[in-house]
């Protein structure tokens, strides 16, 4: 039985396109220029420094998640040749099974829309599983790193190469695969994973600090 309780959730958006399509979406976005670096914040419907708090009592279930076995594997911490190690002030698990869950659940609407699936990205899992790992570690929630980076910076850093990508944040104290249900249920990050731009998906769902964090990493 899932519990109820006050989940918290992120969406953003950086492509190097108009952002105009999302206008309807309350979705906080920003555009991109040539260098990555360079941002053009737009807050859009409200949505007051990208946070959007959610009771998700009210939400239905989208795929069956109560069979899914929760398998994880046990870990010191995530780290990424090329970021900067990370502390290790909590214990975590890497929720294995919740991150195949979650890319089934999506991949299903993707195909009742008649958009391609996604394919997993092995650079864009390690960066998803690295941003969870972080928040964790941390003890922070947002898509600005605490030393006021930005997570397309450490694709920047290691190299990784896109003209979009978007990232999808969650947490919850009570199911990992629950985390899909949050993004489904929320205009902005439904969006994110609905854009037929995106080609390529990380996704990484950690449990530490007693509470299920994940990451969604997208791009082209």
């Amino acid at each position: 039985m899932r519990k109820n309780g006050l989940r918290r959730i992120v969406t953003t958006v950086i492509a190097a396109t108009t952002i105009g399509s999302f206008s309807s979406l309350g979705v906080s976005a920003a555009t991109i220029n040539s260098n990555i670096n360079d941002y053009n914040n737009v807050n859009i419907n409200n949505l007051l420094n990208t946070n959007l708090y959610m009771n998700t009592s009210n939400v239905n279930n989208v795929g069956n998640t109560d069979t899914v076995s929760k398998s994880s594997t046990n870990a010191t911490s995530v780290n990424v040749q090329g970021l900067p190690n990370l502390p290790t002030n909590y214990s975590i698990s890497m929720q294995n099974s919740a991150e195949d869950k979650i890319l089934q659940l999506m991949n299903e609407k993707r195909k009742e829309a008649g958009l391609q699936p996604l394919t997993i990205d092995n650079t864009l899992v390690q960066v998803a599983r690295y941003k969870s790992d972080d928040m964790i570690q941390n003890n922070f929630f947002d898509h600005t790193n605490p030393d006021g980076t930005k997570w397309t910076n450490w694709l920047h850093t290691i190299g990784y190469t896109y003209t979009t990508a978007g990232e999808n944040i969650a947490y919850n104290t009570s199911d990992p695969v629950e985390l899909f249900n949050q993004w489904w249920n929320s205009p902005g990050h439904r969006a994110n994973m609905m854009n037929e731009k995106y080609t390529k998906v990380g996704i990484g769902v950690i449990y530490g600090n007693n509470k299920y964090m994940g990451t969604q990493e997208f791009s082209n």
